[in-house]
């Protein structure tokens, strides 16, 4: 759930940073509920993911941002949701070229192996 703050561009305040609680005896932060370690997925889609986040809000000058917790956050594991949600909108954008393009198919297919593998909500 941390992927999900939001600050303005346009803001110069930084929110407040939440304390991570969860953490195993490696000191690595706890993989929580909902969430998908980052090692578990396709290296590309992954980092896919994360630029998409950091791109977020350079658009325009009244965009939303992830925070620059939220991007460190997602680096080491992202919500299911979010996997899902680009899993999808990659699929379709194979369907909608015939998978013309056979790298962004296999990372389809990686990523649906992935997710099935590591998510018993998603399977």
């Amino acid at each position: 759930k941390k992927a999900l703050h939001f600050e303005s561009s346009r803001s110069s305040a930084a929110p407040p940073v939440p304390e991570t609680k969860g953490k195993d005896p490696k000191g690595a932060a706890a993989v929580g509920p909902g969430m998908v370690d980052c090692a578990q997925l396709p290296p590309r889609a992954a980092l896919d993911m994360q630029s998409s986040m950091q791109r977020q809000g350079a658009d325009a000058e009244l965009d939303l941002a992830y925070s620059a917790t939220a991007c460190q956050d997602a680096q080491k594991a992202l919500s299911l949701t979010a996997v899902a949600k680009h899993l999808f909108a990659l699929r379709r954008e194979c369907d909608m070229f015939g998978s013309v393009y056979l790298g962004d198919r296999l990372l389809c297919d990686q990523l649906h192996l992935a997710l099935a593998g590591c998510s018993d909500k998603y399977a």
